[in-house]
């Protein structure tokens, strides 16, 4: 039977070309995230993108403390650093379908003063947030895309938000790596502009992520050939809570995927491609097996493919589900980590909760080859 890996791995072809030429920011590397009228800033990843608009915030508000919205269906510990900046942290309901409450968002917003409101793309489907950020302006409240699983924005699309966050190392194979892009329409002169450069400089000057970027290309070499592999999921209902960056990148992006990134922003449709091949195969071999198993969160608005998830609404099949993919080593996970307000908070949040609690999560990144879902499928058609 085929054998899956549950990270990608850049080739030693691409490494022997980028990993040790010259690697200062160039316009390649930011292409296909950079947007008219927007600064667009390279960083290690997008929780380091949450605390620097948080610090411009307080810099602009003069406020000795800053109150943000999130929607409950996120990962929590994307929000380490901004617990550790000790902001103050409200969440939201979502719909069935991923969208905001706009209702309940309403409601928080009428018994507290927000100064910062995500909205998040989740799995590569595209959302149109133009009433979210319509409430926002109306509330002086800076709105935040969260487009981390999203490899980049559909030109088709209207950026209402002041601010987009990308992370292209969840898509390619590169140790870290993700960018800010921020709307210039939040600055009322050339100078703030400057001031916000001069505070992100500040911010991503610290030390080299270079051992843990060896490290991370070291761990994927003996994944590679099979060593320390580890594919599935260890305790499905129990998340570890990591609430510090101690084991983060720090904030400025390694030399080694700005080197990786010059190179594979020209491979962006392939990579897009592959994933949407993936998935489409992974969905064909789990619904044969779990017809009633529904797709999350939407198909209509895919632009591209972060994890392909299945959720169970029968709970015997979503433990069989798990037997069996630990069984034939299926590429799995469980998104995503979320955060104990939520989760003490039942009622509120059931949608969250339970979209969390009944989901599998098939990785499809291009080292996965569709021909070997395929062949699985075939295989089991014939028994």
């Amino acid at each position: 039977m085929a054998k899956f890996t549950n990270a990608p791995l850049p080739s030693l072809n691409l490494l022997s070309k980028s990993i040790f030429k010259k690697s200062s920011l160039n316009e390649n590397l930011v292409k296909p995230w950079r947007i008219h009228n927007h600064l667009t800033l390279p960083i290690s990843r997008s929780a380091w993108s949450f605390e620097l608009i948080a610090k411009y915030r307080l810099i602009r508000s003069s406020n000795s403390s800053l109150n943000i919205l999130f929607p409950s269906y996120f990962c929590n510990s994307s929000l380490a650093p901004l617990r550790e900046m000790r902001a103050n942290l409200f969440f939201y309901p979502i719909e069935k379908d991923g969208k905001p409450d706009l209702e309940e968002i309403g409601k928080i917003l009428s018994k507290n003063n927000i100064d910062l409101v995500v909205g998040v793309h989740f799995f590569g489907n595209y959302i149109d947030f133009s009433e979210l950020a319509h409430i926002s302006e109306e509330h002086n409240i800076w709105f935040i895309e969260d487009c981390a699983h999203l490899l980049n924005l559909p030109e088709s699309a209207s950026i209402r938000s002041d601010f987009q966050l990308f992370s292209p190392h969840k898509f390619l194979p590169i140790p870290d790596g993700a960018l800010l892009s921020v709307n210039k329409r939040i600055f009322k002169a050339d100078l703030e502009i400057k001031d916000f450069e001069k505070l992100y400089k500040k911010y991503i000057k610290q030390e080299s992520n270079r051992y843990k970027a060896y490290l991370w290309l070291l761990k994927r070499l003996l994944q590679k050939l099979n060593f320390g592999i580890n594919i599935g999921i260890k305790d499905y209902y129990n998340d570890l809570q990591i609430n510090t960056s101690e084991s983060f990148f720090n904030p400025s992006m390694s030399k080694m995927s700005k080197a990786l990134l010059s190179v594979l922003v020209n491979t962006l449709d392939q990579s897009n491609l592959a994933r949407k091949e993936n998935a489409a195969a992974w969905k064909s071999l789990v619904l044969s097996r779990y017809p009633s198993t529904e797709i999350l969160i939407a198909e209509e608005n895919v632009e591209s493919i972060y994890l392909m998830g299945f959720k169970f609404p029968d709970v015997r099949d979503l433990q069989d589900a798990l037997q069996w993919s630990e069984v034939e080593k299926f590429p799995i996970c469980t998104w995503p980590d979320l955060p104990i307000e939520v989760l003490d908070n039942h009622d509120y949040f059931k949608q969250a909760i339970e979209l969390r609690n009944n989901s599998i999560f098939f990785q499809v990144h291009s080292s996965i080859d569709k021909k070997n879902i395929e062949s699985y499928l075939q295989f089991n058609k014939r028994k």
